[in-house]
């Protein structure tokens, strides 16, 4: 199985498979053909074209596989980043609710 850190470009080539079991990402098909996409525990087949996107989850063993030669961008998921951002600033705000001031002492 290859890894890499999105954003990045790939082609697949007709009939081609790319099994996905990554981070959170979302895929566009920015050329070419047709692509068939299968989820475990989802009972739809899903079929993207030239401009369209999905989004695919970890949790969700995914199989790409392309009709005709196509070109694929992975991004990284722009919702994990906005959640990771309100978990970062919810925790800092605790962090400076705590702090206290200090005292000077003249002299």
């Amino acid at each position: 199985m290859v890894r890499f850190t999105p954003p990045v470009t790939l082609r697949l080539h007709a009939g081609e498979v790319l099994a996905w079991q990554q981070a959170p990402a979302r895929m566009r098909v920015v050329g070419g053909g047709r692509v068939w996409i299968t989820q475990h525990g989802d009972l739809e087949d899903h079929f993207l074209y030239h401009g369209e996107c999905f989004e695919l989850r970890r949790e969700r063993r995914t199989l790409i596989q392309a009709d005709h030669e196509v070109w694929l961008r992975f991004e990284r998921d722009a919702a994990w980043h906005q959640r990771f951002g309100q978990w970062l600033r919810r925790g800092l705000r605790r962090l400076t609710r705590r702090a206290t001031r200090a005292a000077t002492v003249p002299g």
